[in-house]
Order: structure tokens, then sequence, then C-alpha cells
């Protein structure tokens, strides 16, 4: 696959010469403030739903649990499951085989 990006014209790295770091931190501030804008309301909103005296259990455990390891393991097996495989073994991805 290397040696095929390369004869194609590809570079290893990108050339940072022609990045555009003005529109590049936009658009992470821009997704940042989406981020912010649902995870305050979601914490006030959690806090207001349980009284004070099972706030902690019944609050903070799902919520780290969902955010923590669901949202967490996302990326890792998204990577898995749409990365294309050599060999089909149970270990090469989640979806395993030829697409």
């Amino acid at each position: 696959m290397v040696a095929a990006l390369k004869t194609a014209g590809y570079t290893a790295t990108a050339d940072k010469a022609k990045v555009n770091w003005f529109m590049a931190e936009l658009i992470l501030v821009i997704m940042v403030i989406y981020v912010t804008m649902v995870y305050g309301p979601i914490a006030a909103f959690l806090v207001e739903m349980f009284p004070t005296k099972i706030r902690y259990t019944s609050m903070s455990l799902p919520y780290h649990i969902g955010n923590g390891w669901f949202g967490g393991m996302l990326p890792l097996l998204a990577t898995g499951s749409w990365r294309r495989p050599a060999i089909s073994t149970p270990a090469s991805g989640i979806r395993s085989g030829s697409r």
C-alpha cells in the first residue's frame, strides 16, 4: 500500500506550508462550542433529576460509565469496524472479511 501511494504521488507527511491553520483552529473551536452546548445542560439536568440523598450513585455512575466507557471506546470500535483487514481473523477488526 505504501508503494502504491508513493507511485500515485502521495507524500509520507503533510506539507505544513499548505495547511490553512486559521481555518483548522476555527473548526476546532466550533466543535468545542458544540460539545459545551450539549454537556453543560446535561450535567445541570441530571443534577436536578435526583434527590440529594441518592444523587451521586444514581447520576454519576451511569453518566461516567456511558461517557467514559462507551464514548471513550467509540473511536477504537469505529476504527476496528471500518478497517479493511489483509487477513480475515477475529483480531483483525470487528467486521473481518472482504467487502
